[in-house]
């Protein structure tokens, strides 16, 4: 008898354990709750997404003239990416397509509650 409880037991923690796994995952994508009850982004415009990225991107490059540096912002499903912006001329001095390798730099979080995704240079 003592073993059937055991087992009745070991069984309810491990149900417990999954239902509070699987609990925490779902509100783990969940945006931030206003005073009045709803639901809301944390990320929720252009201007907060590109204080974040900058501060982000002036942690990880400090090497780079932020201040002199301009950024944008552009969100896309959900997606916010703040990168450097890189002016650059159409064509090299002999005519040909000026084509930049590399030097982008970026950070990507997500819209909803701000989670980092990727900090990274563009290949």
């Amino acid at each position: 008898m003592k073993k059937v409880f055991s087992v009745i037991g070991i069984c309810m923690l491990i149900v417990f354990s999954i239902v509070s796994l699987i609990a925490a995952f779902a509100n783990g994508n969940r945006g931030i709750i206003n005073e009045d009850g709803r639901m809301v982004d944390a990320v929720a415009n252009e201007e907060i997404a590109l204080k974040i990225g900058k501060a982000l991107l002036e942690e990880y490059f400090s090497d780079v003239p932020w201040d002199e540096t301009p950024i944008a912002a552009e969100e896309k499903n959900g997606i916010w990416t703040v990168h450097n912006v890189v002016n650059q001329p159409e064509t090299t001095d002999d005519g040909q397509p000026f084509v930049v390798k590399g030097g982008g730099l970026y950070v990507q979080f997500r819209k909803d509650n701000g989670k980092i995704l990727k900090i990274g240079v563009n290949d």
